[in-house]
């Protein structure tokens, strides 16, 4: 009995997760020895990871035990984009007599005008009690074809007090270099607001008008990092650990006139051949003594490798500055064991399971935040290749079918006995 018991706790200290378990590691800087510590998940991080369920990292104490984790997946959900109708009515505010009393009404209210000194030529009054998280976005479908105005963003009540929400953003729809411009969106800061105003300057027939509200839970961070790529003839080429999922690439562009036109292309492996993902064009540009800018393409299909390609005859900068934004996940760990910590990571063998605190204990008001510090060699890179397998799953199962086999052929002599007796 003795020796069966001895080769169970055997296969379990084969089976339990050390340090070495796994290539690399980076030391955690924590200033609290116990509680609830969130860590940032970095890039370099995510590419050193073997598995998409970031299953292969652990946070290890000073005497090799792992800690409780769970990743912030849980608390961070996508935000869905989902555009909706929004009731609107237009009015000309110079219908208003000498005493600047506005013939118009709208929902049994009298709708305030500026004064004659300030007249504008167009307003729109837009129902938006139906987004209860208040309005995130606006989409604006103008009448008109060319077109570029500012317009002013006021948020009300009760449609008398009225309170400056953005200032002079612009709607523009023009030509330029081959191209059909457009801004038709307003992104707006979350607030209160059961109605929204638009001022614009001239008329513009607004025929739609479309908005995305803010999501009712927390949504995803959304983290820059800065690009290391490599110019070849054909244009830029970089690439994106798989556990990464790209949001946009944001561009750093000079203060000057520029224009580019580009083709993104991406594929998963490195023999796959590219394929084009989308067009768009980034510049810095003045149109009617309106400054423009477009810094920032965004993406939805996921690939590990990219191809940033300029279009006809337009040209990369020579130097140019790019990032990417990307979802942010964090892990919290259970600080009950002896610091230093450690963070271990990227193995193809070893899986540890993050769902193992209490969701009570995931507040985000209760976590000490911590720092991680360079990456060193833990392991050793051999523990993220696939051509060298680890041979200790099968001495786990050989001590266990071992045992089992002693336990049951004790068992069928203890039964004999008994029988003969």
């Amino acid at each position: 009995m003795r020796l069966v018991i001895f080769l169970c706790l055997a296969a379990l200290s084969l089976n339990a997760i050390e340090k070495n378990d796994f290539a690399y590691k980076k030391d955690i800087e924590l200033y609290k020895e116990n509680g609830l510590v969130k860590l940032e998940l970095t890039p370099e991080v995510y590419k050193s990871l073997v598995h998409t369920d970031l299953s292969d990292m652990a946070v290890f104490d000073t005497e090799g035990r792992v800690m409780p984790s769970q990743i912030s997946t849980s608390m961070y959900r996508p935000s869905k984009e989902v555009k909706k109708a929004v009731p609107f009515v237009s009015f000309n505010v110079l219908e208003a007599d000498e005493n600047q009393q506005l013939r118009f009404e709208y929902e049994g209210a009298k709708i305030q005008v500026l004064s004659q000194k300030e007249k504008r030529s167009e307003d729109y009054i837009l129902d938006v009690r139906g987004f209860k998280t208040g309005v995130k976005r606006l989409f604006i479908e103008a009448k008109a074809q060319k077109y570029m105005l500012p317009v002013d963003v006021l948020c009300s009540q009760d449609l008398q007090k009225w309170k400056m929400l953005k200032r002079k953003a612009v709607l523009a729809s023009f030509d330029f270099k081959d191209s059909l411009l457009e801004k038709n969106s307003i992104d707006l800061p979350q607030a209160a607001c059961s109605y929204l105003r638009l001022q614009a300057d001239t008329n513009l027939s607004v025929l739609k008008i479309e908005a995305e509200a803010f999501a009712k839970h927390k949504e995803a961070v959304l983290k820059r990092y800065k690009l290391e790529y490599v110019k070849e003839e054909e244009g830029i080429v970089f690439e994106v650990s798989k556990n990464i999922s790209v949001n946009s690439l944001d561009f750093e562009l000079e203060d000057k006139e520029q224009f580019y036109k580009l083709e993104v292309y991406g594929k998963n492996k490195p023999e796959e051949k590219y394929r084009k993902i989308k067009e768009a064009d980034i510049y810095t540009i003045t149109y009617k003594n309106t400054k423009l800018k477009q810094d920032k393409i965004s993406l939805s299909s996921r690939f590990n490798y990219y191809k940033l390609k300029a279009k006809d005859a337009s040209y990369l900068p020579e130097d140019i500055s790019l990032s990417y934004r990307y979802r942010q996940e964090d892990l919290y760990f259970l600080a009950q064991g002896k610091p230093p910590y450690i963070l271990a990571f990227g193995s193809l063998d070893t899986r540890v399971s993050h769902a193992n605190i209490r969701h009570g204990l995931m507040n985000e008001n209760l976590y000490v935040k911590a720092g991680l510090t360079k990456t060193d060699l833990l392991g050793g890179e051999e523990k993220l290749l696939k051509d060298k397998p680890s041979t200790k799953r099968y001495w786990v199962w050989l001590a266990l079918f071992i045992g089992v086999s002693l336990l049951g052929f004790m068992s069928w002599n203890l039964f004999k006995q008994m029988k003969e007796t």
